[in-house]
């Protein structure tokens, strides 16, 4: 796949190592920041037809939260290798007519998977996503794969594709570090956490490629 970029003019790799988030004047009940960091084996780089969608179950029912694509940022979005460092970047998916340069510009940019950068030894990643749903009783997070082509149909006709990734949320420490770290995990207050495993998620202690925590939109974990 080769997307045109809007990338090449970026002058400082992509680094993301820890996200923050600014406290805005927005009620409790009218959204969230997801931060997530996912190990770049975790999501592979779509195809031209398919793209990633974040699932929330809320009271048992699928809430679509988000939709992007991961893409190269060299190969696929043109960035000059001898500015950026060769990452793979996650962007934003709105509809399958958008024109390639809008699919990679910087303000379709949600941040990158994990992966070492080489030349400067160190972690990379992060992903963000703000959002106006309430994610304060998130019971699962999923990340399916989807045709863009269902991208253009009414909300009451779609379905969750299927899983690639999920994540059971559980306030303060992630289920899965309950019951599998070694260490007593550290909770952190006020907002909801948990584990990327691969789907269907039912092997306990086994396959983790990344993190999810929910925080509210007025931050409350101080």
């Amino acid at each position: 796949m080769r997307v045109a970029a809007l990338m090449r003019g970026a002058a400082t790799p992509l680094v993301m190592l820890a996200l923050l988030w600014a406290p805005g004047c927005v009620d409790y009940n009218r959204g969230a920041v997801v931060q997530m960091n996912i190990s770049a084996e975790g999501l592979p780089a779509n195809d031209d037809d398919l793209h990633y969608a974040l699932y929330a179950l809320l009271d048992g029912s699928p809430v679509e939260v988000q939709r992007f694509k991961v893409l190269h940022s060299i190969e696929d979005c043109f960035a000059d290798p001898q500015l950026t460092s060769p990452v793979l970047t996650v962007q934003r998916f709105v509809h399958p007519r958008d024109e390639e340069t809008i699919l990679c510009a910087s303000e379709r940019r949600m941040g990158a998977l994990d992966t070492i950068d080489p030349a400067a030894g160190q972690l990379i990643g992060g992903i963000r996503i703000d959002t106006a749903i309430d994610l304060s009783t998130a019971e699962r997070l999923l990340i399916t794969r989807e045709f863009d082509s269902i991208a253009v149909l009414p909300d009451r006709e779609r379905a969750p594709g299927p899983a690639v990734l999920v994540a059971d949320m559980a306030d303060e420490v992630a289920p899965f570090e309950a019951a599998c770290s070694r260490v007593a995990p550290d909770p952190r207050r006020g907002v909801r956490r948990g584990a990327w495993v691969r789907a269907p998620g039912e092997t306990p202690c086994a396959g983790r490629v990344g993190t999810v925590t929910v925080v509210p939109a007025v931050d409350e974990t101080r």
